[in-house]
């Protein structure tokens, strides 16, 4: 490979040395950046070899190669760096080549000697040749012009159009040899002759710079949808409506599909977040921009549907709790025209207990929270009064659950009222649940209802009775969570109800 000339070479330890004495801070860059970087400029070089501006084009490659230089420094390991020093190496090759080829295009004649041959140089070159040396200019110009147009042609169409412009160049230039030879050696000729040379030089270096822009466009491509196609195959299996993961982003009333939906909400937004971390070196395909902001549209459109449940169950609750006062009040009615007053159904206490829960699943932090959720207990106070009105009533639901457990259960749901009050006799305890009820629910975890957790709960309802200065039935709540190991934890328990009863109706 032919060497540069010794100028460029002396210019071009200058510059780098210049270059390495600054470029000490930048070593902090990240290797993805100063990749992305190199093949801009590399890409830059071509675009300059385009215009035949060789020396802007030999400059540009010199901070390449400091690039390169400091990409080694900061990732000698780097995948791609092989890669871009073949690129490098070609770059230079094909500009060493242009360069040494213009500068040795001097003409065969010089202008000096072919007036010393031929006469003075101020001998006037005869009107009917200089015609040819006329169309000679107009085809280099419109040559030229090819060249530098930025209309939609491609670059081989350029070219070969430019090479079609000089043809008219050709065809004169011989005219002029054939029917003024001695025209041919006026230095007027020789320049024009030497423009020639150098448009044709110039329409070498385009296609060339071409073909290599081409190269390096299709290797960026090639990597660009690589990178891309890599996110769009994790991407499809929630896009795809055939997939076992497919995401569809509304709310529904169906608690097992709005349980499924919910889990793959958070996959795809876990996912969704580690791609906008991403760094795409040569940028991303038109098809991944498109996924993108179709993923981003479902996930927003998912999340505002959440919210706007979250409020119906907050209008909803309200209106439960107003008909379950109303219901008490007409208690008193009943009671007055000497019927028996009715206690509300657990069904109506569950349901109101789930909307509250799931309130405060999408809508952490909201005040409205703990106004519900102090008129509630409010509500499950009256239902109690209501039962103390009705204590000769009141007798134990019968034992219901035969897992192997039951025993475990049982000695929690004891010790949970014995902490309450440790005086406390336990008469009996009946588990009224016929088996685990298993919860499965993806709720946010702050007021930006961005982060979500999952939570998986197993609980059985379970009644104590228990006799300190009264005998009392209590209502208790024992559950546990999963794990992410797998494994479940400790019995949690509380106690939800708490109603007065006849310790002869302990054993009924």
């Amino acid at each position: 490979m032919k060497r540069m000339p010794e100028r460029i070479m002396a210019l071009f330890g200058i510059i780098l040395g210049i270059v390495l004495s600054v470029s000490s801070p930048l070593i902090a860059q990240d290797a993805a950046t100063i990749v992305k970087d190199i093949n801009k400029g590399l890409r830059d070089v071509q675009s300059t070899m385009f215009k035949g501006d060789y020396e802007q084009a030999s400059s540009q490659l010199q901070q390449v190669r400091v690039q390169l230089d400091q990409l080694k420094s900061v990732d000698p390991e780097n995948n791609q760096l092989n890669m871009l020093e073949n690129k490098y190496e070609k770059s230079l090759a094909d500009i060493e080549r242009r360069m040494g080829k213009k500068s040795g295009q001097a003409p065969a004649v010089t202008a000096p000697a072919q007036a010393q041959a031929k006469g003075s140089s101020d001998d006037k070159i005869p009107a009917s040749a200089k015609r040819y040396l006329t169309q000679i200019d107009t085809a280099i110009k419109k040559a030229q012009r090819v060249l530098d147009s930025t209309g939609p042609s491609t670059a081989d169409y350029r070219v070969k159009q430019a090479r079609y412009e000089m043809q008219s160049a050709d065809t004169a230039w011989a005219d002029l040899g054939d029917k003024y030879p001695d025209a041919a050696g006026h230095p007027d000729a020789v320049e024009t002759k030497k423009r020639m040379d150098d448009m044709y030089a110039g329409i070498d270096a385009f296609a060339s710079g071409a073909e290599q822009a081409a190269q390096a466009g299709a290797q960026a491509d090639a990597a660009r949808d690589a990178e891309s196609n890599a996110w769009i195959e994790k991407f499809n299996v929630y896009l795809q409506s055939g997939s076992d993961k497919y995401f569809i982003s509304g709310y529904t009333e169906e608690a097992e599909d709005m349980n499924r939906r919910m889990e793959l909400y958070a996959e795809l937004s876990s996912l969704f977040n580690e791609y906008q971390g991403a760094s795409f070196t040569e940028g991303k395909s038109e098809e991944l921009e498109r996924m993108e902001k179709d993923i981003a549209y479902q996930l927003d459109t998912f999340k505002n549907e959440l919210v706007s449940a979250a409020e119906r169950y907050v209008t909803e609750t309200s209106t439960d709790l107003d008909r379950a006062f109303e219901f008490f009040q007409k208690n008193d009615e009943r009671v007055q025209s000497g019927d028996r007053p009715l206690m509300l159904d657990e069904m109506v206490i569950n349901s109101i207990t789930r909307k509250i829960d799931w309130v405060n699943s999408l809508l952490p932090g909201d005040t409205r929270i703990a106004e519900l959720e102090s008129r509630f207990d409010e509500l499950k106070q009256q239902q109690s009064v209501w039962r103390e009105k009705m204590i000769e009533s009141t007798v134990m639901r019968p034992d219901a659950f035969s897992g192997n457990d039951a025993d475990v259960i049982k000695e929690k749901a004891n010790s949970v009222v014995k902490a309450k009050f440790p005086s406390a006799t336990i008469l009996r305890t009946n588990i009224v649940s016929s088996d685990w009820k298993e919860e499965r629910v993806i709720e946010f975890t702050d007021t930006t209802r961005t982060a979500l957790q999952h939570r998986v709960t197993r609980s059985v309802s379970v009644e104590v009775a228990a006799k300190t200065e009264d005998t009392f039935l209590y209502t208790v709540y024992v559950g546990k969570d999963l794990r992410s190991d797998g494994s479940w934890s400790a019995l949690q328990g509380h106690i939800m109800f708490t109603d007065r009863m006849l310790e002869e109706n302990v054993s009924k």
